[in-house]
């Protein structure tokens, strides 16, 4: 999806002149309760690391910070910023205007949009808003966002279908880290969401045994989390939460995106 994208930014929507531009002056006397707040400009930089294996990213992909809001009703993926992966899986994205995002900012690992190679299958990592509320302009966030290959998502689709799903990745998936309150993987937790469409969620468990597929044990579809991951592929837009013994879980909004694995977690309270 992002190598889709027109990556190359707005120049204006960073306060800056495009290239041929002249420059204007104007003496006119401004009101100074008409002047717009400056941007909220911040760097986003973390470690990319494999949503499996724990190993990261090989060097040269992008990092693209995008907003989501747009896509979650059908439309384009806002993006904010992008840079490369370098050798030791980190990136950094320079000025990343948090007001143009209202709902979240994911980070997206992705081949680069100029690549010749299609090796990765587009993984976001989200950051919920209110997370950065309180930044301001020359903070740096950081966000860890996962990555998969193209034949990882073919896995998945192939143990979708062993479960008896007719989605793909293609329809998007929603993967969902379900954690306890020290933020360690829950096993026995169960995931599902409240809003339209949420009555046909098809919601699956990974377990670290693939030779019998990614959300099968011995033939048998996992009926709640083993490693505390939860895969939903055509996950709507809803209220999603998690259920677990003796556990307390709020709600957060989420869904898929067509082409795209959106990541988010759950955490007992």
């Amino acid at each position: 999806m992002i190598r889709n994208l027109c990556i190359a930014l707005a120049a204006a929507s960073l306060g800056m002149g495009c290239p041929g531009d002249t420059e204007t002056t104007d003496d006119t006397d401004v009101d100074s309760d008409t002047v717009a707040p400056a941007a909220r400009l911040v760097n986003v930089t973390g470690t990319t690391t494999n949503l499996l294996t724990g190993a990261t990213a090989p060097e040269g992909l992008c990092a693209t910070a995008v907003e989501p809001t747009l896509a979650l009703d059908g439309g384009e993926l806002t993006v904010l910023g992008q840079a490369l992966v370098d050798a030791d899986g980190k990136y950094d994205i320079k000025d990343v205007d948090l007001d143009q995002a209202p709902l979240a900012i994911f980070v997206v690992i992705d081949d680069c949009p100029d690549s010749t190679e299609d090796t990765v299958f587009p993984t976001g990592t989200g950051l919920a808003s209110d997370s950065y509320a309180d930044n301001v302009a020359g903070d740096t966030l950081n966000r860890d966002p996962f990555w998969f290959d193209n034949e990882t998502a073919a896995g998945m689709n192939q143990s979708f279908a062993l479960a008896g799903s007719t989605k793909t990745t293609a329809d998007g998936v929603v993967i969902m880290f379900v954690l306890d309150e020290q933020g360690a993987p829950l096993p026995g937790a169960t995931v599902s969401c409240a809003g339209e469409g949420c009555d046909a969620l098809e919601a699956y468990y990974l377990d670290a045994d693939p030779t019998d597929g990614l959300v099968t044990t011995e033939g048998s579809v996992n009926a709640a989390t083993v490693a505390g991951i939860a895969a939903l592929p055509g996950g709507p837009v809803g209220n999603y939460t998690a259920t677990a013994e003796g556990k307390s879980f709020s709600s957060s909004l989420f869904g898929s995106i067509p082409g795209l694995a959106a990541v988010t977690a759950i955490q007992a309270e």
